[in-house]
């Protein structure tokens, strides 16, 4: 008889209404229906949820659990189990058919629970032990740096004959600027799109809070090259790539009834921006051969009205 780590079960809140438990308190009173509980907070500590009859002290101790005498508690369980059929048996063990539908969905529940902690945690430990292989790997490497470093400045150090104290910042100066340094690698349009299509964090952001479907969004994201083509705006990293894209299809409204596959930048008036020229127009200009020429005669002119006054 076996505990579980079970430390409640739950049971209707409106037994008092029961046919079966008011029969109970008729026949044995308040005290029966008390000792009935007291029966099932019982037999929920067994193993599986039944209580075995087979063993010696079974009835001795259940007869004290309830407070009764064992023939008193035979003839108890009689009325449970023959009269009001609140205790089911199989002759070997006693149990509650209620109790076992509602433990088993918990048992479940609590299994799968449990399941979904496993995994998490050891997804957990899998990017704590990246991370610190990481670190490992680049403290290493900045060990590395850091010698070769140090030897090139004992090679090419110069002699300090004259007690002055002699700086040599070369390492600094060769690690400048490495430390934070974001890596803005510029994609094509086509990489960029397919590198998005790839992220499952930036899908599921549109897949499940636009509702909008994995091949529809591929579709948006075409579109959104297009515009990009046509404003010359193609020269971009991944991270503004996202941004200008979760901006850009912010601000269609009426998205839900448009097709992006007939996505014609040229009509879009959804945006107050103007497409910037992707060859910009440029005045011919004078040479300096025109420009000499001009300036000589414009010299002539001015002289010879001078005479003329």
């Amino acid at each position: 008889m076996s505990k579980t780590d079970g430390k409640w079960f739950s049971h209707d809140n409106n037994t008092l209404a029961d046919p079966k438990i008011v029969c109970l308190e008729a026949q044995y009173g308040f005290e029966g229906s008390g000792r009935f509980w007291r029966l099932m907070e019982t037999i929920h500590t067994q193993e599986g949820y039944k209580y075995s009859l087979t063993q010696k002290v079974a009835y001795a101790s259940l007869a004290m659990t309830l407070r009764m005498s064992i023939e008193e508690l035979r003839q108890f369980l009689h009325y449970l189990i023959d009269e009001t059929e609140l205790i089911q048996t199989d002759g070997e063990y006693i149990w509650n058919d209620s109790m076992l539908r509602r433990m088993e969905y918990w048992d479940k529940r609590k299994e799968v629970l449990s399941e979904r902690g496993k995994k998490g945690a050891a997804t957990t430990n899998a990017k704590k032990a990246a991370q610190a292989n990481l670190e490992v790997g680049t403290s290493a490497e900045q060990a590395d740096d850091f010698s070769t470093n140090k030897t090139k400045q004992n090679e090419t150090k110069p002699n300090n004959t004259n007690n002055t104290i002699v700086v040599d910042d070369t390492f600094l100066r060769n690690n400048k600027g490495t430390a934070n340094t974001t890596n803005h690698t510029v994609f094509t349009l086509s990489e960029l799109r397919d590198r998005c299509a790839d992220d499952v964090e930036f899908c599921t952001t549109y897949t499940q809070l636009k509702k909008i479907p994995f091949d529809k969004l591929y579709a948006w994201l075409n579109a959104f090259n297009k515009w990009l083509v046509y404003t010359a705006d193609t020269q971009k990293d991944e991270s503004a790539y996202r941004k200008h894209f979760r901006n850009w299809f912010h601000q269609r409204t009426n998205w839900q009834h448009e097709n992006p596959e007939t996505y014609n930048p040229v009509a879009d008036q959804s945006f107050s921006k103007q497409p910037q020229r992707a060859i910009p127009l440029e005045m011919p200009r004078k040479t300096a051969q025109q420009a000499l020429a001009e300036r000589e005669a414009a010299e002539r002119e001015f002289i010879n009205q001078s005479k003329a006054m």
